[in-house]
């Protein structure tokens, strides 16, 4: 069903021929794959050989050495040899980063290492470390965490640092209306100027 996907070099070149029926980015030198319509989804390196048996729901690229896999209704991960690092158990879960993954269970949410602990809770809602900070939302704001709040809950929401600037909503009062914007690593506000935001905040006190 539809058409198959393959991949080409920065040349353009076809590489890995069309024969899959979804495919993910190469990361870490592996693709996640799915070869039939409807099939599991399993790991091929760069020259297209088959790495990983295809054998789960859903999978993810790899991050840190680590893939999120879905089967049965639940979110685990492996390692590069098709080996649970973590088994299937979380209702939700992230990339690993900087060695910590965002992941749900039982309806609880919190940051574990690869070894499946614990490292950091409390937050409802959370992203990815990048440079030690990772947007973290407690109630209906978000702000950013290295394990406790740096910048402050008070952004309608919040994305992960790219290098120095991360991408913050602010929303507007008394409206449904929301103004974009920077914000950096020490909180300020760098875009949209003084002028354009609500009750002229400019960095988060």
């Amino acid at each position: 069903m539809g058409k198959a996907s393959g991949y080409i070099n920065t040349k353009g070149e076809l590489v890995i021929p069309y024969r899959y029926s979804s495919t993910s980015d190469f990361s870490e030198g592996m693709a996640a794959v799915m070869i039939a319509f409807g099939g599991k989804y399993g790991y091929i390196d760069t020259t297209g050989k088959l790495r990983i048996t295809p054998r789960y729901d859903h999978a993810t690229p790899f991050s840190n050495g680590a893939a999120v896999v879905y089967v049965n209704g639940k979110y685990g991960y492996i390692d590069k040899k098709g080996n649970y690092l973590l088994t299937p158990q979380f209702s939700m879960a992230q990339p690993f980063l900087e060695g910590l993954a965002f992941v749900e269970r039982n309806g609880v949410t919190f940051y574990i290492n690869k070894k499946g602990t614990k490292v950091i809770q409390g937050f409802k809602a959370g992203g990815l470390f990048k440079g030690g900070l990772a947007p973290a939302g407690q109630g209906q704001r978000y702000g950013y965490t290295s394990g406790r709040f740096v910048i402050k809950s008070k952004f309608y929401w919040a994305d992960d640092f790219n290098g120095e600037l991360a991408v913050i909503s602010l929303l507007v009062l008394n409206s449904r209306e929301e103004i974009r914007g920077y914000v950096n690593r020490s909180g300020a506000i760098v875009w949209p100027p003084a002028s354009e935001l609500p009750n002229g905040v400019t960095k988060l006190q």
